[in-house]
């Protein structure tokens, strides 16, 4: 039994275009538009890149050619290096995979309550993100959406969301049973998850920096692959994987 723990354990640990178009520029976009790319989809706009150069504060426009903003696209601001705060109009309603990559200068990113979903990778190494709100709309959170989000201290949801919640800044599913993601910058050195989880997404304790000891509730019984990666300091004995007596599936990478 010791050497299937310790087995365990080791997996959950280790498994773990800059063309820009040629705009239309109402009032409004006139700070951002220079520097997007888009397409036509209908009657609305998909963002779809942002230029490299682009720095500092960037308003995604509400309109373009007289046009709703409804959706950023998968990887349309990956790797803007220089972007330091995004404020996204509240039109938009999903943000794609990997949208906001490797934004590694990025401190704020306002999301509106029109977003009804957020995709996998979507802030993924946004490094000097402190704080972030998921909004009242959202339904949908792919995975590793804020992982490697080193300096992340805090995940809040609006209070009014049917679908997530956060407890002291770790953000679970409405109903707590399931660990979504835990900040990589919270200071905490033990965490216990709560009683009511019975599922750890994957990489949901991802890149944390402090933590050294995590205590895991006896009903839980999924553990997603690569739960606990690249935790530095996370001592291997102090999983308490140990109390898991239900655990069906656990994956590892």
């Amino acid at each position: 039994m010791k050497h299937l723990i310790a087995q365990l354990s080791l997996g959950l640990l280790f498994g773990c275009g800059e063309e820009v178009s040629n705009l239309a520029k109402p009032p409004e976009a006139v700070p951002a538009s220079r520097h997007l790319s888009h397409e036509v989809e209908g009657d609305t706009i998909t963002i779809t890149g942002c230029h490299k150069k682009a720095s500092g504060s960037l308003i995604i426009p509400r309109t373009i050619e007289g046009k709703s903003v409804a959706k950023i696209q998968r990887l349309a601001f990956s790797d803007c290096i220089r972007l330091t705060k995004v404020t996204i109009p509240d039109r938009v309603t999903s943000i794609g995979e990997g949208a906001f990559l490797g934004c590694t200068s990025l401190t704020s990113i306002t999301i509106p309550d029109s977003v009804t979903s957020i995709g996998r990778s979507a802030f993924h190494y946004c490094s000097r993100l402190t704080s972030i709100e998921i909004p009242s709309g959202v339904t949908s959170i792919g995975g590793s959406a804020f992982s490697s989000c080193r300096n992340l201290n805090e995940i809040l949801v609006n209070e009014e969301n049917k679908e997530f919640v956060s407890i002291n800044g770790v953000l679970f599913s409405k109903d707590y049973s399931k660990l979504i993601a835990f900040p990589a910058g919270k200071t905490d050195i033990t965490y216990t998850i709560p009683d009511s989880v019975t599922s750890i997404a994957g990489r949901a304790i991802n890149s944390c920096q402090n933590l050294n000891e995590i205590t895991i509730p006896d009903g839980v019984t999924i553990i997603g692959e690569s739960a606990f990666h690249s935790c530095m300091f996370l001592n291997l004995s102090l999983i308490h994987i140990w109390r898991c007596r239900r655990i069906e599936r656990c994956r590892s990478r």
